[in-house]
């Protein structure tokens, strides 16, 4: 996978382990084959949630948060529920 929302762009290797159809759309699940990658995927991960949080306040609400303060308040609404790296998809 590569994820250049993040500079330098995140990439890594896995395998594809399961597969589902959902509302449209195709959740996939990945075993990371490099130990360590998947805590870089994490992070990564919630960068894009963050990102996609700011943009999101700047639709409905007319703020302009910088990636800092979209963080800070993502973090405080939502990391808490943020996903176990174990936990299995729905």
């Amino acid at each position: 996978i590569r994820i250049t929302l993040v500079t330098p762009p995140f990439e890594t290797e896995g395998v594809v382990v399961w597969c589902r159809h959902r509302f449209g759309k195709y959740l996939v699940g990945l075993k990371f084959t490099q130990a360590g990658d998947i805590y870089q995927a994490r992070m990564v991960e919630q960068i894009c949630h963050i990102e996609h949080y700011r943009k999101q306040v700047l639709h409905n609400e007319g703020r302009k948060l910088s990636s800092q303060e979209a963080a800070r308040e993502w973090i405080a609404q939502y990391a808490a529920g943020f996903p176990h790296p174990e936990q299995k998809a729905p």
